[in-house]
C-alpha cells in the first residue's frame, strides 16, 4: 500500500497549535523583553585621589557617553536600556522606578554622584559628548561655566551566562572609552579606555537580578573609580601647571 503524502492533510488541530507555536515565537522575537531594577549607591572616594583641596574648586559637566554597543537599535528606544539576551528574550534595567532606562542615563546620573562624593562640584548636561561626536561638544562648550566636560563611549556593559555540561559562568563587564575636555579644547585632555571584568562560576544557574547586582557593585563601581581618579589626576597637573 503507497501513501500519496500529496494527498495527506495535516490535522486542522496540529496546524491551528503549529501556527500558534509559530506565531508566538515571532511576537517573542520582537516583544520578549524585561526591565530589571538596579540599586546602586555611590560610596565617598577617599583614596587614591591627587590634590583632593584643587577638586572643590572645579566644575565638571557630565554628559550622556556615546552608546556604541551592538545591539543599540536607533528605532527601538528600548534597546539603549539592554544589559543582557538569552535566546528570544532581551533585559533592560529599571532606574528610579522608570522601566527600560538607556544605560548612557543611569551612568551619566551616577557619575555626577560619584564625582559630587569625591568632592568635585559635577552637573548634568543634556548632550552626547565623545570624540566621535564633535557637534555635541562644541555644543557643550557655549556653557562657559564648566571647567571639564566629561564623555566618551560605551563600548560593553553587559552581563552573559556562559553555560557549560553541569554548571553556568557569569561573566559581567564594561569597556568606556573616557574622553575628557578642558573647556574650550576640543582635543581630549584623557583618552583612555577602562575595562572591568567580574566572572565565576555559578554552580547550577544564577539570577539574572544577581548578575545586574554585580555587574553594578563590582564592575561599574570599579570603573567609577577609575573615572574619578583619571580626572583628579588631571586637574592636579593642570593645578600645577599655573
Amino acid at each position: 500500500m503507497f501513501l500519496n503524502l500529496h494527498q495527506m492533510k495535516p490535522s486542522p488541530t496540529y496546524s491551528k497549535l503549529g501556527m500558534s507555536l509559530v506565531g508566538i515565537a515571532m511576537l517573542c522575537s520582537l516583544a520578549c523583553t524585561r526591565s530589571f531594577p538596579i540599586v546602586y549607591e555611590p560610596q565617598p572616594q577617599t583614596q587614591g585621589l591627587a590634590d583632593a583641596a584643587e577638586m572643590g574648586k572645579v566644575t565638571i559637566g557630565v554628559a550622556m557617553f556615546e552608546d556604541k554597543r551592538s545591539w543599540i537599535n536607533p528605532s527601538d528606544s528600548k534597546s539603549e536600556s539592554f544589559i543582557a539576551m538569552q535566546g528570544p528574550w532581551k533585559f533592560g534595567l529599571t532606574y528610579k522606578e522608570k522601566e527600560y532606562v538607556a544605560v548612557k542615563s543611569i551612568i551619566q546620573d551616577l557619575l555626577v554622584k560619584e564625582l559630587n562624593n569625591a568632592g568635585f562640584k559635577a552637573k548634568a548636561v543634556d548632550k552626547v559628548v565623545s570624540k566621535t561626536n564633535q557637534d555635541g561638544l562644541k555644543e557643550a562648550f557655549t556653557d562657559k561655566s564648566m571647567d571639564y566636560y566629561l564623555g566618551g563611549q560605551i563600548l560593553t556593559f553587559e552581563f552573559v551566562n556562559e553555560t557549560g555540561i553541569v554548571t553556568v559562568t557569569s561573566r559581567r563587564s564594561a569597556t568606556i572609552n573616557l574622553n575628557l575636555y578642558k573647556n574650550p579644547n576640543l582635543v581630549p585632555a584623557v583618552d583612555v579606555a577602562i575595562v572591568e571584568t567580574d566572572r565565576e562560576n555559578e554552580g547550577l544557574g544564577v539570577l539574572h537580578t544577581t548578575n545586574i547586582k554585580k555587574l553594578m557593585d563590582r564592575v561599574f563601581r570599579k570603573v567609577a573609580q577609575q573615572i574619578t581618579t583619571k580626572i583628579a589626576e588631571q586637574v592636579s597637573l593642570q593645578a600645577k601647571a599655573k
